[in-house]
């Protein structure tokens, strides 16, 4: 049995690996036990995944070799700059690097000052924890030795320990325990042993034993080991450098990964540090509200539009700069489904060519997979955008448009029947008759008469006809009622049809669109929308989609100007997002927006993934929604920077529909219970009367009534004969129903002093 290191001394240069190896005899087979005090290769990868994992990087290095952390500080840095520099200077420090120094190298003890501000993400994994009160106790012991001494194994360190020094001290502190062990249970003796032959020292087997259950707390955490003698339950300390210097974010085992112990506001804190006065790579897209050029004096280009104004508010908010780079092939990004590549910004960002994609661009499933999008700063959806059509010539009789036919039908029917049932219900009414002169009785409701009555109260002229009977009252004041709301109605409907355009329109929603061949229609070349239509499993949107594939020349654009050209020009429907669309038919009095959205989403600012500033980027925008600002961003650039102000407020009142049955069917329903009361109020009026006659002439009730039924009905004139005196009727009644006409009162009054 010997320790294995390379050769070297605990106080040279650190060895790659400790080992405990023990060499059996011949009949114990040729294999090797050994102890490791280091963690194993699968242990150390696994904590580079989780690590990786946690931090949410792309890629990262692993300083493992090449830096010779015993020699001078120089020669340190240089390595480690060897390994991190070219990468961030070929990203300008802007993306996420992680280099991790998992055990190999004593992170701790290279000189990091120039890169506290560098910007990458330095992460170190340890072992030996400076803070124990062990590790503190045999620090101070080694500092004091070399003071005394001049030499200790952390020569001219005062803090830290190295790990390999902790791991040969570890080492022979597990032989000399184990050692211990077997010499108080037996008798140890001595023997001299050849590196070069194959004896084996008797008391091997023993103390290998007792190493397999060895437990101690030494320099390097806790030891002990498993039945490969490999180290087990062991924890090891995250450390992250920071302005202050590497400082400890948490933990990592075997068992549970790790365990960041920083809170989200140090975290927070860090990251807005790093971006202040960080100057980020836009990558964007020319298209106007978003993003447009201008020339200034100097010559040099500006850019303007809502993405910039709502950059300048954020970039204002976080202190950080940025230039501005257009997308080269004019693209927003969609996958090529051969090769699976990304175009445009979303490649852009993929490649990490730029770190934030401000332009109008939708949140998609299949774009937040391969980049990240903050919180959208505009909520959207698919509609159409189509020419306003010409408007419809007046037609002949468009005084008849308020009401449906249907409608016009009732009427005229509800008209005929209040006629009728006014004229029957009169006869039935012995109110209705009155004397006029003679011995002959009056009834003003003839047919001609009853007819002449309803017209005139539909027309609301009136007529001399009144009513006398609470019956034919009743009948008309609920045909009065009825014209009221009937007429109100056709009134003001009218009103709208003769000042409102009517536009002769056949697309009126994305079904009409679909329906037909004659209008061709399309979206924007790569686009979300074009993606939306593709992807869909709605029947009608299939179908849209493998037109607008087969259809040539091709319906698909690349711009939104393209798409205006072609809708004027031609006989064509673009499908776009309603926020495009609303800013062109804001400018534009010959377009329109037909339908309503097709789908909702929104637009967000892009980050490649993983990308640190995209929460703090998002909490910027939900504060700028809070204060109303993007709002106002919204109408400076969609309708106070329109030079052309078209009336789109009017285009709901365009929609002035006829009135059916089921707009005023309630009325007639009205009417005809009013009919039915008068109807019931006549025929009671008709029983007390005959009552009252039945007890004058001194016959059966039933006998008056058939007599007085068969006057009314066989009487088809407006007179008959009066078969009683008007003492009777005195006697009887204490008075008579006064009609409303003056020339029918003065008759009575005549009528009544004879």
């Amino acid at each position: 049995m010997f320790f294995y290191g390379g050769g070297q001394s605990i106080r040279s240069t650190p060895v790659r690996n400790w080992y405990l190896i023990y060499r059996p005899r011949k009949d114990e087979g040729q294999s090797r036990l050994r102890w490791n005090l280091k963690p194993e290769r699968k242990v150390r990868r696994n904590t580079v995944k989780h690590l990786t994992r946690r931090a949410n990087v792309s890629y990262f290095f692993i300083a493992h070799k090449g830096l010779n952390i015993e020699g001078d500080r120089q020669g340190r840095t240089k390595g480690l700059s060897r390994l991190h520099r070219p990468q961030c200077e070929k990203q300008q420090q802007l993306v996420l690097v992680l280099v991790v120094a998992v055990l190999v190298v004593d992170l701790t003890l290279i000189d990091l000052e120039e890169f506290k501000y560098g910007g990458a993400n330095i992460t170190a994994v340890r072992m030996i924890d400076s803070l124990r009160p062990f590790v503190s106790e045999v620090t101070q012991d080694w500092v004091m030795e070399e003071k005394r001494t001049g030499n200790s194994p952390i020569k001219g360190l005062k803090t830290e320990i190295p790990t390999e020094t902790a791991l040969m001290y570890d080492a022979v502190y597990l032989f000399a325990k184990a050692l211990h062990q077997v010499a108080a249970a037996r008798d140890i003796n001595t023997m001299a042993l050849s590196c070069t032959k194959q004896n084996t020292w008797n008391h091997g087997n023993s103390v290998l034993n007792y190493m397999k259950t060895v437990v101690f707390d030494g320099l390097s955490g806790r030891v002990m080991f498993d039945h490969k003698g490999e180290r087990s339950d062991f924890s090891l300390n995250v450390l992250k450098l920071k302005e202050q210097g590497l400082s400890k974010i948490g933990t990592w085992d075997s068992t549970n990964g790790v365990n960041i112990t920083e809170s989200k506001t140090e975290t927070k804190h860090e990251l807005q540090k790093k971006l202040a006065n960080s100057t980020l790579r836009v990558v964007t897209k020319l298209e106007l509200p978003y993003v447009g050029n201008k020339t200034a004096p100097d010559g040099t280009v500006e850019y303007e539009g809502f993405a910039i104004d709502l950059l300048n508010a954020i970039a204002e908010e976080l202190h950080f700069n940025y230039t501005i780079s257009i997308v080269k092939d004019g693209q927003y990004g969609g996958e090529d489904p051969l090769t699976g590549k990304w175009n445009g910004m979303v490649g852009e960002l993929i490649e990490r060519k730029a770190d934030l994609a401000v332009a109008g661009m939708s949140i998609t499933y299949k774009r937040e997979k391969v980049i990240d999008f903050t919180k959208p700063f505009l909520n959207l959806g698919i509609t159409i955008l189509y020419k306003k059509p010409m408007k419809k010539p007046p037609k002949l009789f468009s005084f008849l448009s308020p009401l449906t036919s249907e409608v016009w039908v009732y009427i005229i029917a509800a008209y005929l029947v209040v006629s009728f049932m006014l004229y029957i219900i009169a006869r039935l009414s012995p109110y209705e008759w009155y004397e006029s002169g003679s011995d002959e009785l009056d009834n003003q409701f003839t047919v001609l008469n009853s007819l002449w009555f309803t017209i005139g109260c539909l027309m609301q002229q009136g007529s001399e006809v009144a009513p006398r009977a609470v019956s034919t009252r009743i009948v008309s004041g609920i045909w009065w009622f009825f014209t009221l709301i009937m007429i109100s109605s056709y009134t003001a409907n009218l009103a709208a049809f003769l000042t409102i355009d009517r536009l002769d329109t056949t697309i009126e929603s994305v079904e009409d669109l679909a329906k037909q061949t004659d209008v061709h229609y399309g979206t924007l070349k790569g686009g979300s929308s074009k993606a939306f239509f593709e992807d869909s499993d709605v029947p009608t949107y299939k179908k849209m989609a493998n037109f607008m594939q087969s259809t040539t020349p091709s319906v698909y654009v690349s711009s939104s100007r393209e798409a205006v050209q072609r809708v004027l020009k031609e006989n064509y429907a673009y499908l776009g997002e309603s926020t495009s669309i609303d800013y062109q038919v804001q400018r534009n009095c010959q377009l329109m927006q037909v339908g309503g959205l097709l789908d909702s989403k929104g637009y967000g600012i892009a980050t490649p993934r993983g990308s640190p500033y995209r929460d703090m980027i998002s909490e910027q925008i939900l504060l700028l929604q809070e204060r109303q600002e993007i709002s106002k961003l919204y109408t400076k650039w969609w309708k106070e920077k329109a030079a052309n102000k078209c009336d789109n407020e009017s285009k709901g009142k365009q929609n002035a529909n006829e009135l059916g049955l089921q707009n005023v069917g309630g009325v007639f329903v009205v009417l005809m219970a009013g009919v039915v009361a008068g109807t019931i109020m006549a025929i009671f009026e008709f029983l007390w009367k005959s009552w009252r006659n039945s007890r004058i002439d001194k016959q059966p009730f039933c006998t008056e009534v058939s007599q007085e039924l068969r006057v009314a009905i066989t009487c088809l004139g407006s007179s008959r004969k009066n078969g009683k005196t008007k003492s009777d009727d005195a006697r009887l009644d204490n008075h008579q129903l006064v009609p409303l006409t003056s020339g029918q009162n003065s008759f009575l009054t005549k009528d009544m002093n004879t």
